[in-house]
Order: C-alpha cells, then sequence, then structure tokens
C-alpha cells in the first residue's frame, strides 16, 4: 500500500530555534579592515600614553620632594638662626670646682657665689655696676648643680668687652679663689671626688657656641683624635672654618692637608677626606669608627651624675630583666624608689636623642685633590640652596 506523503502535514521538528538567535552573517556584512583601523591604532598607542603618565607622575613627585628640602632646608637655617642669635649674648664660664651639695643652704651660696666672682672679673673690664645688675645666671642641669655656669650679660657688644679682657688680661683661663665674705659658708662644704686636679678650680671664660654649631663640628674632632692616635709624630693644625686639619708650611699655609670634612646637613652626612698618601686606609677608618662609637657611648646608659658612662651592650641581663618587672610592678621594688626614673622612659629617651646627628662616611684622596674635592662641595652646595 502506497503511503502519500505530499499533501499531508508534515511533522513538525522537536528543536526550535530562539528567536533571538543571531543569524549567520553573510560575508557582505562583515566589517573590512578600514572599520577595524582605529581598534589597531589605539592599541598602538595606548603603550605610549602610559609611558607619558609615568613620566608625569615622576615629575609630580620629583617637584614634591623638591619642595620638601626647601621647607627643610628654611627650617634648619630658623633653627641655626633662632640658636646663635640666642647664644650672642651668653658667656660660657667652665670648670668651676665641685662641692657635695645637700642643704638647699649650699646652693644659695653656690649661687652668690658665682655670681660674686663674675661681677668682680665684669668691673675689671669697665662694665657699670647698673649692667652687671641685668646679668641672668643658668647654674644648673636639670636638678643637678653644673661645673659650667652661662651668663647672659644682655648684649653682645658687652659680651665682647669682657671676652676680650679676659683674653688680653688673663689669657682666658684664671685661678678661682674664694672671696673673704664666702670663706665661712664655704669651708664647711666638702668637695666632690669627681674633681681633677689641674682642670677643676681653673675657670675658663669662653662665648657660648650655638648648640647647631656645636654638633657640625663633632667629625673634625673624631676625626683629629682620630689622626693623633695613628700618627702621634706628625704635627699639624685645624681651620674650623673650613673644617680641615693640614700641616703648616714655614708660613703657617696648608701644605698639605690631612682631613677634610663636608658636613651635608640636608641629607645628614659627613664625608670625612683623608690624605690617603700619609694616612693608612684600614688604621684611619678603623680609629674614626672606635672614637665616633666612644663619642655615642657618653649618650648611653648613665650610672649616677659621673661621666662613668656605658653602653647598652655592658649592661647584665639580669639588672634589664630587673628593670622590666619593676616596670610591671614584679619586681623586688629595690629601684622603684622614690624619683627614681621609669626605666622604660629612660630607654626610649636614649633611644630617640641623637649625639651625632651626621652619618660619618670616610673617603680617602691624594692630596692633590683636596682643592678639587673642596671646590665641588662648595659648588653643589650652592646650587642646591640658590
Amino acid at each position: 500500500m502506497e503511503v502519500d506523503t505530499s499533501n499531508g502535514d508534515k511533522r513538525q521538528s522537536l528543536y526550535t530555534p530562539s528567536p533571538h538567535r543571531d543569524m549567520k552573517r553573510p560575508k557582505s556584512e562583515e566589517p573590512d579592515a578600514r572599520m577595524r583601523q582605529p581598534e589597531i591604532e589605539t592599541a598602538a598607542t595606548e603603550p605610549r600614553a602610559n609611558i607619558g603618565d609615568i613620566l608625569k607622575d615622576l615629575k609630580d613627585l620629583s617637584d614634591d620632594f623638591s619642595q620638601q628640602q626647601a621647607q627643610t632646608r628654611w627650617l634648619l637655617w630658623q633653627t641655626a638662626e633662632k640658636q646663635r642669635q640666642e647664644a650672642s649674648t651668653k658667656v660660657s664660664i667652665k670648670n668651676w670646682w665641685k662641692y657635695d651639695l645637700r642643704a638647699s643652704k649650699d646652693f644659695e651660696t653656690l649661687e652668690n657665689y658665682r655670681r660674686t666672682i663674675v661681677e668682680h672679673f665684669a668691673t675689671e673690664a669697665g662694665i657699670s655696676a647698673s649692667k652687671q645688675r641685668t646679668f641672668t645666671f643658668s647654674n644648673y642641669i636639670g636638678r643637678s648643680f653644673s661645673p659650667f655656669c652661662v651668663v647672659d650679660v644682655g648684649d653682645a657688644r658687652t659680651k665682647a668687652l669682657m671676652l676680650d679682657h679676659m683674653k688680653q688680661t688673663h689669657g682666658g683661663k684664671v685661678t678661682e679663689w674664694t672671696p673673704t665674705s664666702f670663706q665661712a659658708d664655704m669651708a664647711g662644704l666638702t668637695s666632690d671626688r669627681s674633681n681633677r686636679q689641674g682642670i677643676n678650680g681653673k675657670l675658663v671664660f669662653e662665648p657660648l657656641i650655638s648648640t647647631f654649631d656645636k654638633l657640625q663640628s663633632v667629625p673634625l674632632k673624631l676625626a683629629m683624635a682620630s689622626v693623633a692616635e695613628i700618627r702621634p709624630d706628625i704635627s699639624w693644625k685645624k681651620d674650623w672654618q673650613q673644617q680641615a686639619m693640614f700641616i703648616p708650611d714655614g708660613q703657617g699655609l696648608p701644605s698639605p692637608y690631612l682631613v677634610w670634612v663636608a658636613v651635608d646637613h640636608l641629607h645628614g652626612l659627613a664625608r670625612v677626606y683623608y690624605n690617603e698618601d700619609l694616612l693608612d686606609h684600614t688604621q684611619f677608618r678603623d680609629a674614626l669608627k672606635r672614637h665616633e662609637l666612644s663619642h655615642a657611648a657618653r649618650k648611653g646608659w648613665g650610672k649616677g651624675k659621673s661621666k662613668s658612662l656605658t653602653t647598652f651592650g655592658d649592661v647584665g641581663q639580669g639588672e634589664i630583666t630587673a628593670s622590666f618587672l619593676d616596670l610591671l610592678g614584679l619586681g623586688s621594688g629595690k629601684s622603684s624608689s622614690k624619683g627614681s626614673r621609669n626605666p622604660h622612659s629612660s630607654a626610649m629617651e636614649r633611644a630617640t636623642k641623637a649625639g651625632l646627628p651626621f652619618r660619618l662616611e670616610a673617603r680617602g684622596i691624594k692630596s692633590t685633590e683636596f682643592v678639587k674635592s673642596y671646590n665641588e662641595h662648595l659648588q653643589k652646595l650652592l646650587t642646591r640652596w640658590s
């Protein structure tokens, strides 16, 4: 039997295409190369645009850093000028004889004694009594009576008048004596055991140097101590203005230089140039390092009022543990007496105190290169500060 399929309904397929399905695009509708060209150009210029952004960011960072350096230089200059202005009217008198003071009356006696000595020499220098009454005295370091006495005479003219008189008349140094009016009160005072014969009791009158200028002289002092240690056979002189050491010729001029210190305040760097023709490389560097550590140790862990200071490495583990337990309230209480300092606060204070704010860097050069290095350093500073 034949089946007629020409006129009957066709069976519908079980798969029905989605109405949103994209139909196959004919070749005539594909984008040509000209339409894709902008995408290729964008991809090619993208790296160049990124490099431009990086360069712009680097320039902004450089400008910000330059501005911060300018602000730091201004603050540094302001601080230095303020310290120099404050020190311009002050006289430092050091090496007073030290006493073991206990009663308040003893402190008052020494305060009046020092004022009487200073006024005696001020009268010798021709300073009027009315001007002397305006003098202010500083005799203390914290709560301790200091072997130094700082006198603010009020103006730079009076300061120069007094220092010139002491230098021309007494050579800048006089032997301490006890006026008649103080002999009875001072006879009952007990001398301190830390007095050094030939030093304490020999009063030295000097201009007060600002902290800024005093700190920047430390690297040269360390270099002088190093040269004196490794080459005691060399006779040399120092020049504070040029921060240099040199061997003088017949006319007292440098011939040649031994050491010159290039101080960079902005970066905290003190580059010590030494004459490698006269100073051994290893010996000088080792000596400089030793003296630097010795200077830093003076700012270390103290013992009482004496100057015998030790570094942290010399403190025993038991002492550190005891201090820590006392801080927590678990110790024996021996070091927690009234008036004792908190060990944690003391450690933090010493950790933040910079006895030498410059990082030392030693560099050997030939005798003929000192003038060239000096001029290059000055040119760098002038370019930076201009």
